[in-house]
């Protein structure tokens, strides 16, 4: 379910993406287990200032809820790469998607003109289209070419609206199996990730062909490398793994394992013959 709240007693379950009421009025998405006795999860989502209000709610197959309301502040969270992540002015439509658990934003964004614009009801496919339908008083609210009708037509204009939300894309490039690294030295783990990535990159490796893993570090967006110094023990089963903060349902990990060696891989340089040497054939 989701709608808006102004109490800050409001039932939250940890871990959810905003435990606290922040503003004026927050947006509520919440989930009840399928008895309804209890919350699987429930968060706010709104700005530090201002109001925010959800009118509908869909859900896809795997999970992801998605919501529309309106919110008069830039400060609602957005993603980045969204279509409109700044207010364009007075009240905008926005579309939301939250993760599974509620515990992460996967995409957000603004659409609306220059006055007030209200998302009222939301709708998704099977292809991960968002369709959106609501009301206008901006004569600027974004149409595409060869729509019915481009121009606004009065005083307010229902609208509709067809938005693709891309799907979150993770690959480790390498170490991705077959590889042998040498202790203490330093070795590119590297990997691509799609535009509309909503959260940091955890990485992690393992000695055991991916049974346990031990964390290396946290990355921030668009890095796409990461130096590793090796550690200086032998082993034939590594492997690394990245995965999305707050999404771990989006892993990538090397194919085959890889192996570490004691100490650096010995480099074999050819001093001679090494160019304009002249030989008898017998000599």
């Amino acid at each position: 379910i989701t709608g808006s709240t102004e109490s800050s007693n409001y039932p939250t379950t940890p871990g959810a993406y905003q435990t606290t009421l922040r503003g004026g009025s927050d947006v509520f998405v919440t989930k009840l287990n399928s008895s309804g006795s209890s919350l699987v999860y429930s968060t706010f989502i709104g700005s530090d200032v201002g109001s925010e209000t959800s009118s509908s709610i869909a859900i896809d197959n795997s999970g992801n809820a998605y919501i529309t309301g309106n919110t008069g502040y830039s400060y609602y969270p957005t993603t980045s790469g969204a279509y409109q992540t700044t207010s364009a002015g007075g009240y905008d439509a926005f579309v939301t998607k939250l993760n599974p658990t509620g515990g992460t934003i996967i995409y957000s964004t603004f659409i609306g003109g220059k006055s007030d614009d209200y998302g009222n009801s939301i709708a998704i496919d099977g292809s991960g289209n968002v369709f959106l339908s609501g009301y206008a008083f901006s004569s600027n609210y974004p149409a595409t070419s060869g729509a019915y009708q481009t121009n606004f037509g009065g005083n307010t204009d229902a609208f509709v609206t067809k938005l693709n939300i891309p799907p979150i894309s993770l690959q480790l490039t390498a170490p991705n199996g077959g590889e042998v690294w040498g202790g203490n030295t330093v070795h590119n783990i590297t990997w691509l990730e799609g535009a509309n990535t909503p959260t940091n990159i955890k990485i992690d490796f393992s000695t055991d062909a991916g049974s346990t893993w031990i964390n290396l570090n946290t990355v921030t967006l668009g890095k796409g490398t990461y130096n590793w110094t090796v550690p200086p023990f032998p082993c034939t089963t590594t492997k690394v793994r990245i995965s999305l903060i707050g999404l771990s349902e989006y892993t990538s990990q090397s194919a085959q394992n890889f192996t570490l060696t004691t100490n650096p891989t010995p480099a074999i340089f050819v001093i001679s013959p090494n160019g304009g040497n002249i030989f008898k054939v017998g000599d």
